[in-house]
């Protein structure tokens, strides 16, 4: 999983594998079809293989609604960059609640589309 995560981030952060293993320590894994959902309160973020996920809805309703139901709301953060990813959280029904330099930040409190 370390693997996908990684990968997932490599091109995009100014630290080391091990920097980023580190700061995501105590983050909990659930593992998915081709990826990684790693969820740490509220904060819940996709890791997935190059080729994309193929996760099911039901997949994403369990982990989604899972962090939604025990906290009321889930949380994101998406680069700027990343065009898909932020057109994905759209679609699921995040929202944008604020940036910084680097990331859109997103929050759900109920899911559409899935």
């Amino acid at each position: 999983m370390d693997d996908i995560l990684w990968a997932s981030v490599a091109d995009k952060l100014f630290c080391t594998r091990e920097q980023y293993l580190a700061a995501i320590a105590d983050f909990e894994r659930v593992p998915i079809p081709d990826g990684v959902v790693i969820i740490k309160g509220t904060e819940i973020h996709l890791a997935c293989k190059p080729a994309g996920i193929r996760g099911t809805r039901r997949m994403l309703r369990q982990v989604l609604g899972g962090v939604i139901a025990r906290h009321g709301c889930a949380t994101t953060r998406v680069p700027r960059r990343a065009t898909a990813s932020r057109a994905f959280v759209t679609r699921l029904g995040f929202y944008e609640t604020g940036a910084d330099a680097v990331d859109i930040h997103y929050r759900i409190e109920r899911m559409h589309h899935v």
